[in-house]
């Protein structure tokens, strides 16, 4: 059993402010376009730098435009969400979504989702990430939860897991969410995870928390980390799995062998992080050949989304934007050179295939012969002789006119499985005046 730790310093009634990472800008909130306009002004300048931003925006604002713009049940626009506030210091936190964040919070979902699929309660639980308001005039919105499907209005309708994501995050912020998450005065979750990602290196850290009743606080019962190294081929993880009980998450016993507790192992954090690191990063310190300038050699390749959005060198803008978040890949003077992958359906072809001899199951060139001799005896109307499904490594290479001339006097075709090409014998290379 893991190791439990508590945190004695993170007490009900302190805050939000204190534990947030510095500098963090704040603003006069002047209505809803204004506070798009900096919200995308600074999620730019966060993107674009490594050490000296926040993923952090602070709004002094009045309750009563709060509750009006960010806090009407009847608001659809998902631009207005914010990670809490502060009425009585009239204070609204915005938590902005990166790639990375939004990637983590979306493959972890996934992975929960699934497991819960598979044991028939998918539709069973239900996914939170609405406001959670304290009665001292506090509030704050998950980045994801889950838990049982409830009647509105029954007042255990809440998430009983929740996930929070930290990019710039500080520790204590996290923890510090945690507690709010927990408190059976707040949140009154039953686990509260979070997610700490590295903005330099592919690194995350999960921890898994509960509430210490006894004592008014948060313990952490499980660290679980996750890196890759520096070149890229091996991935750790240390002190896996997590588990989230059944009962925790459904808070009712199990009614049958299928129902378990979700279990998230390795290769399932593996995937996870794999998903978050690729989200973007750059490759550099190598010899990259720049496509329309033949021969021409850059340094440094930007990878989005699995697509390639930039070539070009370590000091330009794009190349800049990404190694502030992204993960930075050492390529050490390897050379990349262009290439693609094809991928491709003959939809005609293979619907006028399904009518030809098939002979795929032969295992050598004299089932070939005989497969193709039985099949010509007992269609003795048939003008031509058509097959389908040959495969190069089964004749040994000899695929040749002559192997089939002696099998019957018509015109033979026998399309290759990949549908790219046809062997002929010398009868069908005539009709198609292909002889000489």
């Amino acid at each position: 059993m893991a190791e439990s730790l508590s945190y004695p310093e993170h007490h009900v009634g302190r805050s939000f402010l204190e534990d947030l990472p510095q500098p963090i800008k704040r603003y006069r909130y002047q209505g809803k376009e204004h506070f798009l306009r900096t919200r995308y002004l600074e999620l730019d300048r966060f993107e674009c730098s490594k050490h000296d931003t926040s993923e952090y925006i602070l709004f002094d604002i009045d309750a009563d435009t709060l509750k009006k713009d960010f806090l009407d049940p009847g608001i659809e626009d998902n631009s207005f969400t914010f990670d809490s506030f502060d009425t009585e210091e009239n204070l609204l936190l915005i938590k902005m979504e990166t790639r990375e964040h939004g990637q983590a919070i979306q493959e972890f979902g996934y992975t929960i989702m699934r497991q819960l699929d598979d044991m028939g309660l998918r539709t069973t639980v239900e996914k939170f990430t609405t406001t959670i308001q304290a009665p001292a005039g506090t509030g704050k919105r998950p980045d994801n939860g889950w838990g049982p499907t409830r009647q509105r209005g029954d007042d255990r309708h809440r998430p009983t897991v929740d996930l929070e994501v930290g990019v710039s995050e500080s520790q204590a912020k996290l923890e510090r969410d945690a507690t709010f998450l927990l408190d059976p005065q707040r949140g009154n979750a039953n686990i509260a995870l979070t997610i700490k990602l590295n903005r330099t290196r592919a690194q995350m850290t999960l921890d898994k928390y509960e509430w210490d009743a006894p004592n008014g606080r948060i313990n952490r019962l499980q660290r679980i980390q996750i890196a890759e190294d520096p070149s890229g081929e091996e991935v750790t993880v240390n002190n896996a799995p997590l588990i989230i009980p059944f009962e925790q998450l459904m808070e009712r016993p199990r009614s049958s062998p299928a129902e378990k507790g979700i279990t998230v192992g390795v290769e399932d954090l593996k995937a996870i992080a794999d998903s978050i690191w690729r989200v973007q990063h750059s490759l550099s310190n190598g010899r990259i050949l720049c496509p329309g300038l033949w021969g021409s050699f850059v340094s440094t390749l930007v990878v989005e989304d699995d697509h390639t959005a930039h070539v070009g060198w370590d000091n330009d803008e794009p190349v800049l934007r990404v190694q502030a978040t992204g993960v930075i890949v050492d390529l050490k003077n390897r050379m990349v050179l262009p290439g693609f992958v094809d991928g491709h359906v003959h939809i005609l072809n293979f619907g006028m295939s399904l009518q030809k001899h098939d002979l795929l199951s032969c295992k050598d060139l004299a089932d070939i012969r005989n497969s193709i001799t039985a099949y010509a005896e007992t269609h003795p109307s048939d003008p031509r002789i058509l097959c389908r499904g040959s495969v190069p490594s089964v004749t040994d290479g000899n695929a040749l006119a002559t192997v089939l001339d002696d099998l019957d006097p018509r015109p033979i075709y026998i399309e290759s499985l990949d549908l790219h090409s046809t062997w002929c014998n010398n009868a069908a290379l005539k009709e198609l005046e292909a002889d000489c």
